[in-house]
């Protein structure tokens, strides 16, 4: 009797649940026809699936395993990325209505989170009538043909944005199609050699072998986005290393990549520019560079505020408060130094 009513009060959920998503697309068809590998992840995750609730009375049938598989692929295009408050991928979530908002490569609003709840903020003054429209890909990402792949990967459509056509127009496409096709053997150098050298806790070769193929991207015309992994790859494995000096150098040249390619006149930066600008803070602190530190937190605060609101409690949660306070008395009692040194000097004049 009570598996018969686990059965019925776990229907009754999904039957609501896909009413709820009615409105989103799965793009199942195209995906199945193009790709054998997520074929075989969706009939893993509907046996996953089956698995896990049939100790709750889920039956198992053909029209349940279609439901699976439906919302197995809703969940591949609609789904929102969840970041944590260092912004970190924790999970993925289904937002109704917000997987309506449509896609631009510039767009006038940004997805946040707080937990699990979901915010759509304008990163921009919109017009009235204007339509509110966030990016499906890191809008930082300064190559039209990167990014349109992305989309079509993910999402089965070509891009038209006022940003994309006017790129179409300044026609650099035939460059950018020849910097990708040459990325493929660096990336696998990347991923396969420094990667794996970490994950057995070699941190300095894989540094080293970081360094030696960054030479090699500055020396050549590779996109932006590789020369930003490996800033936070090296930045990464320098802390681990606890060579902050170095550490200091790649975060400060991250930002500053970073700010070129997120910051626009009239936007609010992304919400990542936060973390970046925290990091730095955090590695001016341990170079006793005071001042620095104080600019750079004072930045990651300011940007944090903007995205949640001043009285948000988000701010405590991704900046570490007593690092701030520290930072702020070591850098009085540097200027209060100083300025005794100052007078002693005069003093000795005199």
């Amino acid at each position: 009797m009570k598996t018969d009513n686990k059965n019925k009060e776990f229907m009754a959920n999904l039957k609501l649940f896909n009413e709820q998503i009615a409105t989103m697309i799965s793009n199942a068809g195209k995906i199945l026809k193009k790709s054998d590998d997520k074929k075989e992840e969706a009939m893993n995750y509907a046996m996953v699936t089956f698995l896990k609730n049939y100790s709750q009375g889920f039956e198992v049938n053909m029209d349940n395993f279609k439901t699976v598989i439906h919302l197995y692929f809703i969940s591949i295009c609609n789904g929102f990325g969840i970041a944590d408050n260092q912004m970190l991928r924790i999970g993925t979530g289904l937002y109704s209505p917000t997987n309506l908002i449509n896609h631009s490569c510039e767009p006038s609003a940004m997805v946040i989170f707080n937990g699990k709840r979901q915010f759509i903020v304008s990163c921009r003054d919109i017009e009235p009538d204007e339509e509110i429209t966030i990016s499906y890909v890191d809008n930082g990402i300064k190559e039209r043909l990167i990014r349109s792949q992305y989309l079509i990967d993910q999402y089965y459509f070509n891009c038209s944005c006022i940003r994309c056509l006017k790129q179409i127009q300044e026609n650099t496409d035939k460059s950018e199609l020849q910097l990708s096709q040459n990325l493929s053997e660096d990336l696998e150098q990347l991923n396969l050699q420094a990667l794996q050298l970490e994950q057995e806790g070699q941190f300095k070769v894989s540094l080293d072998i970081l360094l030696s193929l960054l030479e090699t991207v500055k020396q050549g015309c590779y996109i932006s986005q590789i020369q930003k992994e490996i800033y936070e790859r090296i930045t990464y494995l320098a802390v681990q290393l606890k060579d902050y000096k170095t550490a200091s150098v790649f975060q400060n040249q991250l930002v500053d990549l970073c700010e070129i390619l997120y910051l626009q006149k009239d936007h609010l930066p992304h919400p990542l520019m936060a973390m970046h600008y925290y990091q730095q803070g955090k590695l001016m602190s341990q170079r006793k560079k005071y001042d620095e530190s104080v600019l750079a937190l004072q930045k990651a605060s300011s940007l944090i505020s903007d995205y949640y609101g001043i009285k948000s409690k988000i701010d405590g949660k991704m900046i570490d408060e007593k690092l701030v306070n520290e930072v702020n008395e070591n850098l009085l009692a540097n200027i209060q130094l100083q300025q005794n040194k100052k007078n002693k000097s005069k003093d000795n004049q005199l």
